[in-house]
């Protein structure tokens, strides 16, 4: 992986927003009002309480040495150059451009494929898409939209949507077992349900810009959380809720990201597993986070995330 001194480099002492460690979720499961309207007598969009926790240190991969770098099987995460696949996607934001329509179908088809190649999978889906925009303005803690299958998805996904700059786990394990109900057809959940295939759901990320400049995204150890961090969050939509995750701060929690990160290189984390269907530490936290010093002349990094299904054998006991 190639490295330019565009941003930052090396380790970095940074702050995170994790969901806080408050006695009400004792008595009451965080929720969000992602509604156009709130119920009346409700008063709120939200009960979440985050909080800043300052001197996270943030070890940069670039520094590990090849052989030791994190591997998604073991920390729950990797890092993986591939050439951007589509040089005629200048702008995630494709409106009604038929051409930009086709660019990011082709871009969709491609990583999917590079998904199965790289872990020799039988088989990969992709099942949502999103893009993200960061700018110096756009550093937030408070909760921000990610539709998923809505009647205008289509609309949605062609919309930026602000980078995530809280610690979050992309859907707690039953809000996974829900969605297979309707991704897998009967003859794939009867395969799963007998154990005859691994399935995993993952994340790929990567930037549309040449260099991030601006929210980089941070990743943490998995093997570092323990179950107890992780508080299951309701995301209450017009026609369902979705079963979301935020992070509770612990000392253990170990994070990593990969500086000036290129379009070239491409973020692949864990969010489900079948071998593991009930543990929320399957999910890899993540977030993006602040850099230090004057952002204000930074370009605003645009990204690519794709939510993918992928079909392997089993692995031999």
């Amino acid at each position: 992986m190639s490295s330019s001194n565009v941003a930052h480099s090396g380790s970095l002492e940074v702050s995170l927003n994790y969901l806080a460690r408050i006695p009400l979720w004792k008595d009451e499961k965080p929720w969000e009002m992602w509604t156009e309207t709130v119920p009346d007598g409700l008063g709120k969009r939200t009960n979440v309480q985050f909080e800043t926790v300052k001197g996270i240190v943030m070890q940069d991969v670039r520094d590990i040495p090849e052989g030791e770098k994190p591997t998604i099987e073991r920390e729950g995460f990797e890092y993986l150059y591939h050439p951007f696949p589509v040089p005629n996607l200048p702008d995630v934001e494709i409106d009604e451009d038929e051409t930009k329509r086709a660019a990011m179908t082709e871009y969709l088809s491609s990583m999917t494929a590079l998904l199965r190649d790289h872990f020799h999978g039988t088989k990969a889906i992709c099942y949502d898409w999103r893009v993200r925009k960061a700018t110096p303005r756009s550093y937030d803690k408070n909760p921000t939209v990610f539709f998923r299958n809505v009647p205008d998805e289509t609309e949605i996904r062609e919309q930026l949507i602000t980078a995530a700059y809280n610690v979050h786990g992309d859907g707690a394990p039953n809000s996974f077992k829900k969605q297979l109900l309707y991704l897998l057809t009967p003859d794939e959940q009867y395969e799963l349900a007998h154990g005859r295939v691994r399935l995993q759901a993952i994340n790929m990320w990567r930037p549309v810009v040449d260099v991030v400049q601006l929210g980089p995204l941070a990743m943490c150890d998995c093997r570092s959380v323990d179950e107890e961090d992780w508080e299951s969050v309701d995301k209450v939509f017009d026609n369902w809720v979705e079963d979301s995750m935020y992070l509770k701060h612990s000392p253990r929690h170990q994070w990593y990201w990969l500086s000036n990160q290129t379009k070239n290189e491409v973020t692949i984390f864990s969010l489900w597993d079948s071998l593991r269907p009930h543990e929320k530490s399957a999910s890899t936290a993540h977030c993006s986070f602040a850099l230090p010093g004057d952002l204000s002349n930074r370009q605003p990094r645009q990204s690519i995330e794709m939510r993918l299904l992928l079909w392997s054998k089993v692995p031999d006991v």
